[in-house]
């Protein structure tokens, strides 16, 4: 199958954010509590905030996280999902305070289909990389799959809810049917997940070779994990202050464009800005979504694009 190289209009973003102090305070329970606990809430967050989930992969400190943003409310999407994961993780450790680091979240735009794949597969194969397990589908953690697409997955309603009197207003089951991402119209739903499935086998294995290379072919494995001290760390130190991207490209002339088309929004928008606290009647260029819902304004409508989503395109007025 070729893999066509094109930019998207909809907007596939890579999301992650890492535990404070990289502690292992998402680590999964024996029992698969916390990963029930943390998918009831991430599909929550989904369905409040109309967000399409492609790839997931919960890790002991940190997670990475593939949709499309279809009404540009992705930050809704985070600050839910990390606000209610928060208060649930630390109500079952008996702890307080944040939950996640300070830093902001990654938030990448993923502007062509090599970057898509690629991203899906580094998020696919994250616990392979890091040599806790040899296989992706041997990760006991909650995870969003190419076999799950197109199939529902249902999750219990956590503890949290109950002992807050919240049993009332959020169901007792929830389910959530990802799908891949809109990039191979012309193959059926079978035929990507078949392509999806044969690649993670291909790099697991290659993953492995580069492993036994460099004698560490042995894994941790789930058994390893799962006694795990949740406030304890990795050994290892990662680069402080480290880069986080805004887009992600395989062409850098396309990341290039797509600084100047934001750059060029910026531009617009405070303009328009000025001229709205001037009592000035405008329309916002597309993206301005906090002033679509806290004044009602509207946003200018170019071609056959939702008036309200984030674009990247050269402003007009």
């Amino acid at each position: 199958m070729t893999m066509p190289n094109r930019h998207l209009p909809n907007q596939v973003t890579h999301l992650t954010r890492r535990t404070t102090q990289r502690q292992f305070l998402l680590k999964n329970s024996k029992d698969g509590k916390i990963k029930n606990d943390i998918g009831f809430l991430f599909a929550l967050s989904c369905h409040r905030h109309n967000q399409a989930p492609h790839a997931v992969t919960v890790m002991s400190n940190h997670h990475h996280v593939c949709i499309t943003d279809n009404n540009g409310k992705r930050s809704d999407f985070l600050r839910d999902f990390h606000h209610l994961t928060a208060k649930s993780i630390n109500k079952s450790l008996n702890r307080r305070e944040s939950l996640w680091a300070s830093a902001s979240p990654g938030n990448t735009l993923l502007l062509d289909t090599e970057v898509i794949v690629k991203t899906m597969l580094y998020i696919w194969l994250n616990p392979v990389e890091a040599g806790l397990v040899s296989k992706v589908e041997e990760w006991e953690h909650f995870q969003i799959l190419p076999k799950h697409w197109g199939k529902p997955m249902r999750f219990k309603r956590p503890d949290l809810y109950a002992a807050n009197g919240d049993d009332k207003k959020i169901p007792e089951y929830i389910e959530i049917t990802p799908m891949p991402p809109r990039i191979f119209p012309d193959l059926s739903l079978e035929d990507v997940i078949a392509h999806f499935e044969r690649r993670i086998n291909e790099e697991e294995q290659r993953i492995f070779a580069e492993r036994k290379t460099k004698g560490k072919a042995k894994v941790l494995g789930m058994a390893y994990c799962f006694k795990q001290n949740p406030f304890s760390a990795p050994k290892k130190s990662v680069p402080m202050y480290s880069r986080n991207p805004r887009f992600s490209a395989s062409k850098v002339e396309t990341v290039v464009l797509a600084v100047q088309r934001m750059r060029s929004f910026w531009r617009a928008y405070r303009k328009r800005f000025q001229a709205f606290k001037g009592g000035v009647k405008v329309k916002f260029p597309p993206g301005a979504i906090m002033m679509r819902d806290r004044f009602g304004m509207v946003c200018a409508k170019l071609g056959r694009e939702d008036p309200h989503c984030p674009i990247y395109a050269p402003f007009q007025f």
